[in-house]
């Protein structure tokens, strides 16, 4: 059986640190066998101006990737990011199928994949444009299960994702159309009647009043609630 020393635990212990997954500790903390390993947060970098790209899933994946002059980002759903500043960062990858990898100081990374973007050749171009030449490193082609790809959202989730969030309006709507019709029908019955049309003109102009009242309280009590 091998015998585990302790210059053999610490010796793996930077070599997780520099794998930033986790943090040995510094100073004359190392030499203390009861120190305990640390988990590093990651930083995620300064929020800069740039140029948004959106997914090719959108809108069902809404994040987007910021292509700045020397400056890349992944803008989360979420409000979160994470960026990388070319002058401070230690390489980009340039991958042959178009991929990009920017390797930050610290070891986290940011990469910019023109499959999964609508205009992922113009992001491209943007960002090369903006890369420090002695910052490039130009990778191994990657396999085509390496090569990231969209979910696969077609025109039929869309389509599903339009209608759930158009419903209110589309029923609204289907309800208006519908008055219309009986309106005109119930006018040319009572033309051919001698009967007066009145009431039966007036149900769109009710029913559209109605939604206006509606809706105007609705946003009357929740401003009143705001204030409160």
């Amino acid at each position: 059986m091998l015998a585990v020393t302790q210059a053999d635990l610490r010796s793996l212990a930077t070599e997780v640190s520099l794998s930033l997954l986790v943090g040995a500790p510094d100073g004359p903390e190392r030499d203390d066998p009861s120190a305990r390993v640390r988990r590093l947060w990651m930083d995620p970098g300064p929020l800069l101006g740039g140029r948004d790209h959106v997914m090719v899933d959108a809108p069902l994946d809404t994040s987007l990737v910021r292509v700045g002059d020397g400056y890349l980002a992944m803008l989360e759903p979420g409000g979160g990011h994470v960026a990388a500043v070319l002058s401070e960062a230690a390489a980009v990858l340039r991958y042959p199928d178009g991929g990009r990898r920017v390797v930050r100081a610290d070891g986290y990374d940011v990469r910019l994949e023109p499959s999964l973007l609508r205009q992922g050749e113009d992001a491209v171009r943007a960002f090369d444009a903006g890369t420090p030449p002695g910052l490039v490193v130009l990778a191994d082609p990657r396999d085509e299960r390496e090569v990231p790809q969209p979910e696969g959202h077609g025109r039929r989730d869309r389509a599903r994702w339009w209608l759930r969030t158009r419903r209110p309006l589309l029923v609204r709507v289907a309800v208006l159309v519908g008055l219309a019709v009986v309106a005109l029908g119930g006018t040319a019955v009572a033309l051919v009647t001698n009967h007066s049309p009145g009431p039966f003109l007036a149900l769109p102009l009710v029913y559209a009043f109605v939604q206006r009242v509606s809706g105007g309280d609705g946003a009357g009590s929740g401003r009143r609630r705001g204030r409160r």
